[in-house]
């Protein structure tokens, strides 16, 4: 079971099914597509700072570790590891982001999978009336 957070627009009212279009279900928890994909999924998120920021730390702790002469499995390992902690905060990133651009946290769910969060959290909506 995983545990995702909805996150509404701030002038969203519980209960109001007109909110719902514009709401955000995020997973909480280790991110595949920011681990395998880095860059591309942060511009694919749109988080452009964090995607040249990792680009250049990234780009720079491997040529840095190269230029000391450290075998090419330390820079992968080192590599790797920069790789797993992103992706283990990505999705912080991105709550972070939408808390920005105006979305509050309305609720946490667990579930199975994305479709089941989705309806408990969209029902737990609705009936918070």
């Amino acid at each position: 079971m995983a545990v995702y957070t909805l996150h509404v627009p701030a002038e969203g009212m519980p209960g109001d099914p007109a909110a719902l279009g514009d709401v955000v279900l995020l997973k909480d928890g280790f991110a595949w597509g920011a681990f395998i994909f880095q860059v591309f999924w942060c511009l694919y998120h749109r988080l452009w700072l964090i995607a040249l920021a990792l680009a250049v730390v990234t780009f720079g702790v491997s040529a840095g570790l190269q230029w000391f002469g450290l075998p090419s499995i330390a820079v992968t390992v080192i590599s790797l590891l920069i790789a797993a902690f992103f992706a283990l905060e990505a999705n912080g990133l991105r709550r972070r982001r939408l808390e920005r651009r105006g979305f509050r946290p309305a609720g946490v769910v667990v579930a199975d999978s994305y479709s089941d969060a989705e309806t408990r959290a969209f029902s737990a909506w609705l009936n918070a009336r």
